[in-house]
């Protein structure tokens, strides 16, 4: 009804995309599960109400024939058996404004009373409905059960709190009585009296229970002129509140998700303005008035906010709806001045250089290559992992395993912040040499930044040499000397690992550059495949260097084995200084904000693990076997997206196709959200199994696989924020953004330390997990944001990017708390939704 209410407001595709957005959000406010799972029934008189005005607003500007009349009946019928069925005091409001609403009629057609005669007949017959409906509620008496105050409750409530203005006000309620003016019809005197008499009687009501968000309760008119004065006071608080200075007081959840849904309202408020400027018509006269004066009785007869929240809202969203409409069209008209940009002519491609695929083709190109890298990706983590039990099996939770672990985290690191950087950033600086230069031209640039690497990379191995002694002795202060000397002596042999890890990673870079995406995951398999021969022949003689040992040899043929293929390309990656005529300052400029984004993404774990073990002992080792499973799934995405999309957006850009790589990006925003939405909920719904499965037993208790389990929940909420985040970042890369993506993640980084400084007190451990989620949500917001400015994303893809996002917390929040009501009205919205987006997208595989 939503929808097709703003179809009437303003037809076309404005209202069709306005339609869309009011009515996602409709669904999707988290305070809708109040109506879709309590016992309120607000669904049946929300739909009464919108059926009610849908119906007048289709036959406005049709003629007045039989199927006007049909469904004006109809929507009238509807809408009052809705109402008598649930709420049959409503039928005396709904009279009242349905009344004002035909007067405005008569007045916007005044001249021309004769031509529509016919059409005010059809509405009047519908008036005339509404007002037997109001005659049969006052006469049977329902409205009396909400128009006289319980003064016996009042006297009990008063003797059991002194607070002064809680017995001021308790009096004031027992000395209200209704001073009648005789100036207004008696009908008429009677309707206000009835809805003053009920304001008196919720306000006493509230203040027997003592309800936390009540306001204006002195507020209490006694006759016609008091009630009219106090409209505008009224409407403010039915539309507006709670007020920005209320928005912190006595924090909870419901409160916050108050305030989310305010903020959202007051962004969209102002295209009620524009609305009004772009779309005047007498329909949107028509939903206004009647929003209005609904928020207008409501308002006025309750003084209780938390239930105005909730009566409130098809009213609010009539507005929310107009002022949809105006931003919808405010935009299209922005974007019609504005001219359209075109793709710059292509710099003719190399003969030896490879030539961009059609669009259709690289998607399903690059699909069929993310599989494959997922996979032997996931079989090498899977590796790793096997690794681990048998370290874990042999060793146990004991010295040497403690000193693997040392000597391990501080080199590895250092190759996360080091090296990976360096692999992202050198494919769209090979590209860009390789196709506007020559082939030489990017083997020059290659080398020259592998010697640039290595002279790096030598030295961070050399300081690290140094201070090795220090440095352990500071993290692991509490080790004996036995078994620091042992943590140092396998750093040492992980030096050489570290230096190595670049070249590979720079290998690995260019075969994907070059679209050869099978050889590095497959190559990489080798590594934990050797370590874990060299575990088990030489474990029982050297003990743990021996896994160390095998680390070595592994990354040595993985080297090998990625180097023969890059050498049959035509490529090497081998240390020179090439002289002059080859800049590397692009590279250089794109090079130090990723260092300094791969720091503050690789200091959230230690932060995370820092204050998670603050809490309760097992909090840290919660977050770790809970974030393993994440990282996990997280991992898989990350080389799956990262390893193909980045070189396909840097062929792109190596050829000055800027709105290629737009156009492209936008493909896989949509595609990444339609796909990992659904794999987001199964996991969320699946955490306690996969958790049982994967841990449960021995020691591990029954209250662990609680804990656990909360922390992958919470953490596997990331996902589709995580994947959105990926894509822009990768796209940011391409384009040579490369401090935004610094910029996003010490912003990421601040946000997850103080989300869990809040969330740690509330929730524990799963607080953490659930900041660190926050906090990914929060930076691909922040990068949607900031690539809209420029250009790269469009208003749309945002919208529908944001209201898939806004379902899919709905539904987060809706599984967690068991509203399996709000489970399935989520889940219609939420397929309707991607099905328009995967719809969109097979479509454009289509035209491409």
């Amino acid at each position: 009804l939503i929808y097709l209410i703003a179809r009437e407001i303003a037809p076309g595709e404005t209202g069709r995309i306005a339609g869309i957005v009011a009515a996602i959000l409709f669904v999707g406010f988290p305070s809708a599960l109040n109506w879709y799972a309590q016992v309120h029934k607000d669904g049946f008189a929300i739909a009464g109400f919108l059926l009610v005005i849908w119906s007048w607003l289709w036959a406005r500007e049709r003629p007045a024939n039989r199927k006007s009349a049909a469904v004006l009946l109809a929507g009238t019928l509807g809408g009052a058996t809705f109402t008598i069925f649930v709420r049959p005091y409503n039928l005396i409001p709904l009279f009242a404004v349905t009344a004002a609403m035909f007067l405005l009629i008569v007045v916007v057609d005044g001249r021309d009373l004769s031509r529509r005669f016919k059409k005010l007949a059809l509405y009047f017959v519908s008036l005339l409905i509404f007002g037997a409906g109001a005659v049969w509620s006052i006469s049977t008496g329902v409205h009396e059960l909400y128009t006289s105050a319980d003064l016996a409750g009042m006297a009990a409530a008063r003797d059991r709190n002194k607070d002064w203005q809680f017995t001021k006000e308790s009096q004031a309620i027992k000395d209200w009585h209704w001073n009648a003016g005789g100036w207004l019809p008696h009908r008429l005197e009677g309707l206000i009296e009835v809805t003053a008499r009920a304001r008196v009687r919720l306000i006493a009501s509230g203040l027997e229970v003592q309800a936390g968000s009540l306001i204006d309760t002195d507020v209490m008119p006694d006759n016609a002129l008091s009630v009219l004065a106090y409209a505008p006071r009224a409407v403010q608080i039915a539309l507006f509140a709670p007020f920005p200075i209320h928005w912190f007081e006595k924090l909870s959840a419901v409160r916050l998700v108050s305030v989310l849904e305010t903020v959202i309202w007051y962004l969209i408020a102002p295209g009620v303005v524009l609305a009004m400027l772009y779309r005047r018509s007498s329909r949107l006269l028509m939903a206004l008035s009647f929003a209005t004066l609904f928020l207008y009785v409501y308002g006025f007869t309750l003084a209780n906010v938390g239930t105005l929240y909730r009566i409130r809202y098809p009213f609010l969203f009539l507005f929310i709806t107009v002022g949809v409409i105006g931003w919808v069209e405010f935009i299209s008209r922005r974007r019609a001045r504005r001219p359209g940009p075109s793709s710059p002519a292509p710099t003719p491609a190399h003969a030896a250089g490879p030539q961009v695929a059609p669009p259709r083709a690289s998607r399903a190109r690059l699909f069929g290559a993310g599989m494959i890298v997922v996979l032997f990706t996931g079989l090498g983590y899977a590796g790793f992992f096997l690794r681990d039990i048998i370290l874990a099996r042999w060793f146990g939770v004991g010295a040497e395993l403690d000193a693997f672990y040392l000597a391990t985290t501080i080199p590895m690191f250092l190759v996360a912040v080091l090296s990976m950087p360096l692999g992202t950033v050198i494919i769209p600086q090979f590209l860009k040499a390789k196709e506007q230069r020559s082939s030489p031209a990017a083997q020059r640039l290659v080398s020259k930044v592998a010697l640039a690497y290595l002279v790096i990379a030598l030295i961070a191995a050399a300081a690290l040499l140094a201070s090795s002694a220090p440095l352990l002795e500071l993290i692991g202060s509490n080790f004996t000397p036995e078994k620091l000397q042992l943590s140092q002596s396998l750093l040492n042999w992980m030096l050489p690992i570290l230096v190595l890890s670049g070249v590979v990673i720079m290998n690995n870079a260019l075969l994907n550059a070059l679209g050869r995406f099978t050889v590095p995951s497959v190559a990489q398999m080798v590594v934990p495949v050797v370590s874990i021969l060299a575990l088990v022949l030489l474990g029982g003689k050297y003990g743990v260097v021996s896994v160390i040992v095998g680390l070595l040899a592994g990354q040595i043929i993985n080297l090998w084995l990625v180097a023969t293929a890059l050498g049959k390309e035509g490529f090497s990656v081998r240390p020179a200084w090439p002289g002059s005529g080859v800049p590397t300052q692009d590279t250089l400029a794109q090079y130090l904000p990723l260092v300094a984004a791969a720091l503050f993404v690789n200091l959230t774990v230690p932060v995370n693990i820092g204050m998670a073990a603050t809490l309760e002992e097992g909090s840290a080792a919660a977050l770790g076997l809970g974030g393993k499973i994440v990282t996990f799934i997280t991992g898989l995405v990350s080389a799956g997206v990262a390893t193909v999309i980045l070189p396909h957006f840097s062929s792109f850009m190596a050829r000055n196709r800027l709105l290629d790589v737009r156009n492209e990006l936008s493909f896989f925003l949509l595609a990444g959200t339609v796909i990992t939405i659904p794999v987001s909920v199964v996991l969320f719904a699946g955490a306690e199994f996969i958790v049982r499965l994967a841990f449960e037993g021995g020691a591990f208790t029954a209250a662990d696989v609680k804990q656990v389990t909360r922390v992958m929940s919470y953490g596997i909420i990331q996902l589709p924020f995580y994947t959105i985040n990926l894509l822009v970042l990768n796209s940011a890369i391409a384009t040579g953004h490369a401090w935004r993506v610094m910029t996003a993640s010490l912003f990421a980084l601040a946000v997850n330390v103080g989300l869990n400084l809040v969330l740690m007190q509330y929730s524990g451990v799963a607080g953490i997990a659930l900041a660190a989620s926050l906090s990914v949500a929060v930076s691909a917001c922040f990068m949607l944001l900031l690539f809209n400015r420029l250009g790269h994303i469009s208003w749309v893809d945002l919208v529908m990017i944001g209201l898939s996002w806004m379902l899919y917390t709905t539904l987060i929040i809706s599984l967690q708390y068991h509203s399996y009501a709000g489970v399935g009205v989520t889940i219609i919205a939420l397929g309707f939704l991607l099905y328009g987006q995967w719809s969109l997208l097979t479509r454009w595989r289509t035209e491409a």
